[in-house]
Protein backbone atom coordinates (compact mmCIF):
# COMPACT_ATOMS: atom_id res chain seq x y z
CA UNK A 1 0.00 0.00 0.00
CA UNK A 2 1.29 3.55 -1.43
CA UNK A 3 2.09 6.26 1.73
CA UNK A 4 -0.31 8.79 1.89
CA UNK A 5 0.86 11.96 3.74
CA UNK A 6 -2.18 13.51 5.60
CA UNK A 7 -1.54 17.19 6.33
CA UNK A 8 -1.77 19.21 9.40
CA UNK A 9 -5.12 21.50 8.96
CA UNK A 10 -2.48 24.19 8.87
CA UNK A 11 -0.76 22.80 5.94
CA UNK A 12 -4.30 22.00 4.53
CA UNK A 13 -5.04 25.46 4.86
CA UNK A 14 -1.92 26.46 3.09
CA UNK A 15 -2.26 24.60 -0.03
CA UNK A 16 -5.82 25.81 0.09
CA UNK A 17 -7.32 22.15 0.17
CA UNK A 18 -8.98 22.69 3.45
CA UNK A 19 -11.91 22.27 3.23
CA UNK A 20 -14.90 23.78 5.65
CA UNK A 21 -18.59 22.34 5.88
CA UNK A 22 -21.21 24.73 7.53
CA UNK A 23 -23.30 21.74 9.94
CA UNK A 24 -25.03 24.17 11.80
CA UNK A 25 -24.76 21.75 15.08
CA UNK A 26 -21.31 22.68 17.45
CA UNK A 27 -19.72 18.85 18.09
CA UNK A 28 -21.48 17.54 15.48
CA UNK A 29 -18.92 14.57 13.72
CA UNK A 30 -17.84 14.50 9.95
CA UNK A 31 -16.55 11.75 8.77
CA UNK A 32 -15.28 11.20 5.11
CA UNK A 33 -15.42 7.75 4.40
CA UNK A 34 -11.29 6.46 4.04
CA UNK A 35 -9.57 9.81 4.86
CA UNK A 36 -10.95 11.67 8.01
CA UNK A 37 -13.64 12.27 11.26
CA UNK A 38 -13.25 15.60 12.38
CA UNK A 39 -16.00 17.79 14.81
CA UNK A 40 -18.10 21.20 14.27
CA UNK A 41 -16.67 24.04 15.77
CA UNK A 42 -18.71 26.08 18.38
CA UNK A 43 -19.52 27.93 15.36
CA UNK A 44 -20.62 24.59 13.82
CA UNK A 45 -18.44 24.60 10.81
CA UNK A 46 -16.41 21.16 10.11
CA UNK A 47 -12.97 21.89 8.36
CA UNK A 48 -10.92 18.88 6.77
CA UNK A 49 -8.62 17.37 4.57
CA UNK A 50 -9.51 16.04 1.11
CA UNK A 51 -7.07 15.59 -1.69
CA UNK A 52 -8.49 15.75 -4.77
CA UNK A 53 -11.63 16.86 -6.71
CA UNK A 54 -14.11 13.57 -6.25
CA UNK A 55 -17.11 12.57 -4.69
CA UNK A 56 -16.71 11.23 -1.14
CA UNK A 57 -19.28 9.33 1.09
CA UNK A 58 -20.01 11.67 3.83
CA UNK A 59 -21.37 10.50 6.95
CA UNK A 60 -22.94 13.71 9.35
CA UNK A 61 -23.67 12.69 13.57
CA UNK A 62 -25.22 15.87 14.58
CA UNK A 63 -28.09 16.03 17.43
CA UNK A 64 -27.98 12.50 17.68
CA UNK A 65 -29.02 11.52 14.21
CA UNK A 66 -26.59 9.56 11.67
CA UNK A 67 -26.80 10.50 7.91
CA UNK A 68 -24.64 8.84 5.60
CA UNK A 69 -24.57 10.82 2.01
CA UNK A 70 -23.76 8.36 0.24
CA UNK A 71 -22.52 10.63 -2.69
CA UNK A 72 -21.23 14.54 -2.56
CA UNK A 73 -19.42 16.29 -5.18
CA UNK A 74 -16.15 18.17 -3.05
CA UNK A 75 -13.13 20.23 -3.94
CA UNK A 76 -10.51 20.85 -1.73
CA UNK A 77 -10.87 24.45 -0.70
CA UNK A 78 -14.38 25.15 -1.34
CA UNK A 79 -17.06 25.22 1.10
CA UNK A 80 -19.93 23.87 1.68
CA UNK A 81 -23.45 23.92 3.58
CA UNK A 82 -24.93 20.58 5.05
CA UNK A 83 -29.31 21.24 5.25
CA UNK A 84 -30.32 18.25 7.28
CA UNK A 85 -33.79 16.92 6.00
CA UNK A 86 -36.30 15.49 8.56
CA UNK A 87 -38.32 13.97 6.09
CA UNK A 88 -35.81 12.19 4.61
CA UNK A 89 -32.65 10.95 6.71
CA UNK A 90 -31.13 8.34 4.70
CA UNK A 91 -30.32 7.31 1.28
CA UNK A 92 -29.98 11.12 -0.63
CA UNK A 93 -27.30 12.30 -2.48
CA UNK A 94 -25.20 15.52 -3.48
CA UNK A 95 -26.58 17.54 -0.26
CA UNK A 96 -23.99 19.33 0.59
CA UNK A 97 -24.08 22.50 -1.50
CA UNK A 98 -21.53 25.55 -2.01
CA UNK A 99 -21.61 28.15 0.60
Amino acid sequence: MPNVRIPTEDQAREEGTLTPVRIGCRGAEVRIAGITRTHANRHGIARFYIPLVANYAVTVVANGVEEVLYEEALEPGKAYVYRPDPEQAAGRYFVLTED
